[in-house]
């Protein structure tokens, strides 16, 4: 099919076979549109014959079944890519309708293509980030993907001897899926703020953070970063202790409840027993949490027990911005008595003074 009026033609054709009653004629249209949807070529002739339209409805069908729900939305996923597209999806009543399928599926193939879609579409943009956060109960319905096995877990022991993706009721292929269109709607501090009013949403985080496997960890780790920064909006009381500007500002009450979830010492505890299994970038992204944490003076007598663990970090890495935020987060702790002692007795101001040099 090409772009000739013919091909147009041809391309019409298709998009109308798209509201037929036959499930098979409509599937056959659904792959073909997927396939042209890959081509960047065929993205204004789609946007501009309204392909979207049939493509929402067929995902929001309750009497459609997976495969052609499935073949609608990765039809969506590959033209979001195109910005106008982009926002002409976001414009709809995609997110409803796609927390109405999450709710209704355990089809993993099906909820991973969902989560590419969503993906996509929050790649930019404020406005489409919120848009699909707010009133349709997306968060919501993400955050249920990371749902464990009520019988296989007890809550308030929360896992702390037992590897907590085992009981997963979702893979861990998919609960890493799931990270990836959190991180972008993590650029926006209101939906931060509405994510973790969710109940057990914080510790479900923190768990998977310090107790799973290295790749759910890791992905994790890179949640609780974004949860926990500063924004370019915030200017800090000393360029001396923050010499990074691109933090995310965050009500304080996150770092508090994250705080009082014991994430200070489970972390270290990671550092301490995993090392082996932690790269220098998941490493960074540790310290630079506790640096973030270390915003709330409340929070500085549970960060004194990191200060001799992370004397060794400091001593075992080369990564200078690793080294940088351990100065800084003893920098935010030096005005408590009990941090300062800390500080002493490891021997930590001697190893910073390489810094000087």
């Amino acid at each position: 099919m090409d772009h000739s009026p013919a091909g147009l033609a041809k391309l019409q054709e298709v998009l109308r076979i798209l509201n037929d009653t036959d499930p098979d004629r409509q599937a056959k249209a659904l792959e073909l549109t997927a396939n042209l949807a890959a081509d960047e070529k065929f993205h204004a002739p789609l946007l501009s014959l309204d392909a979207i339209t049939p493509l929402v409805r067929i995902v929001g069908t309750p009497s459609s079944n997976e495969v052609t729900q499935m073949l609608a939305i990765v039809a969506l996923s590959n033209c979001a890519s195109n910005e106008k597209i982009r926002d002409a999806i976001g414009k709809t009543d995609i997110g409803a309708k796609l927390c109405r399928v999450i709710a209704s599926t355990e089809n993993e193939d099906l909820l991973t293509n969902i989560l590419w879609l969503v993906t996509n579409l929050t790649l930019d943009h404020s406005e489409n980030r919120r848009s699909l956060a707010q009133d349709c109960g997306l968060l919501a319905a993400l955050q249920s993907l990371f749902e464990f096995q009520p019988e296989n877990m007890r809550h308030n022991s929360l896992f702390r001897s037992t590897n907590p993706t085992r009981v997963l009721k979702y893979s861990k292929g998919l609960v890493i899926e799931v990270t990836k269109p959190l991180t972008n709607l993590f650029f926006e501090e209101s939906i931060q703020l509405q994510f973790s009013s969710i109940t057990g949403s914080l510790q479900t985080i923190v768990t998977l953070a310090v107790g799973s496997s290295k790749s759910v960890s890791h992905a994790m780790i890179q949640l609780l970063l974004m949860l926990t920064a500063f924004n370019r909006t915030f200017h800090p009381p000393s360029p001396r202790i923050y010499p990074h500007p691109s933090y995310i500002l965050l009500k304080e009450q996150i770092r508090k409840d994250l705080t009082q979830l014991d994430i200070v010492p489970r972390l270290i505890g990671l550092l301490e027993y995993s090392a082996s299994a932690i790269t220098p970038e998941v490493t960074a992204a540790i310290v630079k949490i506790m640096c973030n944490l270390a915003a709330d003076d409340e929070a500085h007598e549970a960060l004194t027990i990191t200060i001799t663990p992370l004397v060794d970090v400091f001593q075992d890495t080369a990564q200078i911005d690793t080294r940088l935020e351990v100065a800084n987060l003893f920098g935010l702790l030096s005005d408590n008595e009990n941090a300062r002692t800390a500080m002493r007795q490891s021997g930590a101001v001697h190893t910073l003074l390489p810094l000087l040099k």
